[in-house]
């Protein structure tokens, strides 16, 4: 690729993250602080545009403050933003002028506001749980998890009678969802059960009449008793068929990375690359289905094929999300220090680590890059597919972790990244490649490897799909 060229798609992308986020610096800087991720999302595109233009432009202040907003938002999103913090750290200090301040009076020192009378605030809870399944019991629902709960692990309030709403209930509830539920009861208006907070799961009962509701803890089991009619149900609720028809329309192409004659790396205890994400990409797909959706797998057996020919095979099903599973490598002499889970949307190179990771995958087929630089390349690189690849990234890193953290320790989050990963040049849809952990690694290649491991992180993966279709209608 000529320079003249490379200077034309980084022309182009500056353009496109100014168009996107419609944001100025200072809209950015304020946008730091939201809690929203789209937000959040348009302030790191905003502050890159920026960096960009205070390069060409020479404006040392601008730079400055567009490199600092870059690892703020970066490292609010996951994103490896290493070389721009070390750029940051070689920028000379700045020089403040200091002007007297304006003679005027002291801002007045605001009174706290007094806590809302509506709701008890839970105190903070500690320890990790999973839902494994809840049931009807009669007119009482019982919830089972993987671990005994203690005291701390569930907190029980009421919201004051407001309008249509009428009485609500809530519990909150220390653990994790491995998968979505479906309650219902003709005496109640609403149960909503959700994952209010990473590790909080929220459960709320709305009814037009007050209720005498309690709960009960022993070891696994949570009763909660409500004063219901008697309804009994199996011990998994099927999700409502509306949304499995939703879901049905929905369709994902799962990607085991390498095969057949391409092998991928070959790690601790010779695990091969090419047959644990295999594993793990039908453990992925059943996991979607079981949610509805259809899914389609790029290799079902140990198949070589084209890298083009995976994207384009996306392509031809009218995909609406492509996802390439990997698993990462080092050399010998690094292997008990790298690991960690991380998921790459495609760009050019931001970093050495993502340009060492595309190498090991892009080398089968070296020939594809020239096809893909001459002939592809600039369409792809295209504003909707980056930030809605980047967006998917997101969701299924978080996900992911959120999933394992549940049963493993020391799970590491090594970040959503961008990378040239050739694998997903040509996709005309969402577009992301997981790198599910180091295969060279001894303790991480052994789970990677384990089946009980690869169940958690194709939960994770599939609850991250969830997450992206309900932000992303």
């Amino acid at each position: 690729m000529t320079l003249k060229r490379l200077r034309a798609i980084v022309t182009a992308l500056t353009l496109t993250a100014s168009t996107l986020s419609g944001m100025n610096l200072s809209q950015a800087e304020t946008a730091l602080q939201s809690n929203k991720q789209s937000e959040i999302f348009q302030a790191y595109d905003t502050f890159k545009s920026a960096y960009m233009d205070a390069t060409v432009e020479g404006d040392a202040a601008k730079k400055r403050r567009a490199l600092e907003g870059i690892v703020a938002s970066g490292n609010k999103l996951h994103i490896d933003v290493s070389d721009y913090r070390n750029k940051l750290k070689t920028l000379p200090a700045p020089t403040t002028d200091v002007k007297p301040a304006p003679a005027t009076e002291p801002e007045p020192v605001a009174k706290p506001e007094p806590a809302s009378k509506s709701r008890v605030k839970a105190p903070s809870i500690k320890g990790q749980n999973r839902l494994d399944e809840v049931e009807w019991d009669s007119g009482n629902l019982v919830f089972h998890f993987e671990k005994p709960l203690s005291n701390r692990d569930v907190n029980f309030f009421k919201l004051k009678k407001s309008g249509k709403h009428g009485y609500r209930y809530v519990l909150d509830i220390h653990a994790v969802l491995d998968r979505s539920h479906t309650l219902t009861h003709r005496d109640l208006k609403r149960i909503s059960l959700t994952q209010y907070k990473p590790h909080t799961i929220r459960l709320v009962l709305e009814s037009s009449q007050a209720l005498p509701v309690r709960f009960a803890k022993h070891e696994k089991t949570l009763t909660v008793r409500a004063g219901l009619s008697g309804v009994t149900s199996p011990k998994r609720v099927p999700a409502l068929s509306p949304v499995q028809a939703r879901n049905k329309e929905r369709v994902i192409v799962i990607d085991p990375g390498h095969g057949g004659k391409d092998g991928g790396a070959v790690g601790h205890n010779r695990y091969k690359e090419k047959e644990i994400v295999l594993s793990l990409a039908v453990k992925t797909a059943s996991r979607l289905r079981e949610r509805g959706y259809t899914v389609y797998m790029t290799r079902s057996k140990d198949k070589f094929i084209k890298l083009r020919n995976r994207t384009g095979y996306a392509n031809k099903k009218r995909a609406d999300l492509f996802i390439s599973l990997h698993a990462n490598a080092v050399p010998k002499s690094k292997a008990r220090k790298a690991y960690g889970i991380e998921t790459y949307f495609l760009s050019p190179s931001r970093s050495k680590r993502a340009t060492n990771a595309a190498a090991l995958e892009n080398k089968a087929e070296v020939e594809d890059m020239d096809f893909y630089g001459k002939s592809t390349f600039l369409n792809v690189l295209n504003s909707e597919k980056i930030v809605a690849s980047h967006k998917l990234a997101i969701d299924l890193q978080s996900s992911v972790l959120s999933s394992l953290r549940a049963r493993y320790k020391e799970v590491k989050d090594a970040g959503v990244r961008e990378g040239p990963f050739w694998v997903l040049v040509g996709a005309q849809m969402p577009a992301v490649l997981v790198e599910i952990g180091f295969i060279t690694h001894p303790k991480e290649a052994v789970r990677i490897h384990s089946n009980t491991y690869q169940d958690y992180f194709a939960r994770g993966l599939a609850e991250g799909v969830e997450r992206y279709f309900a932000k992303n209608r």
